[in-house]
């Protein structure tokens, strides 16, 4: 949530910093499973972001596979995880230019879960 908030307030350096240490803490954890799966992915798009100087909907392109797998990983335990944010619904509201609403997201994934069990 800290790099996210960062890149709210556009304060890009201390995201820029951010998003280092958390890629050198991951690269140290080694510890498999899927939800480590998808902070590596997020990580991954958020340097990807960096790079192209916060161009959401260049990065959006450029790591499309890498979305497409976040959003796959995601769904399996996005009510179990310890997120605030779900990542990939933040990173599609801000390449669509919309306010991340996570209440009415939080809405439209409960129902999702309910028609796909």
């Amino acid at each position: 949530i800290f790099v996210i908030n960062c890149i709210e307030t556009n304060k890009f350096d201390l995201a820029d910093y951010s998003i280092e240490r958390l890629r050198k803490y991951f690269s140290r954890l080694n510890i498999k499973g899927e939800i480590y799966k998808n902070k590596e992915l997020a990580i991954k798009i958020l340097i990807k972001l960096s790079l192209l100087s916060y161009d959401f909907k260049k990065a959006s392109i450029k790591q499309e596979n890498i979305l497409l797998k976040l959003k796959e990983l995601s769904f399996s335990f996005c009510f179990y995880d310890y997120e605030m944010i779900i990542f990939h619904e933040w990173f599609d509201a801000k390449v669509k230019g919309i306010p991340y609403d996570h209440t009415e997201i939080m809405k439209r994934l409960k129902r999702n879960n309910r028609t796909n069990n």
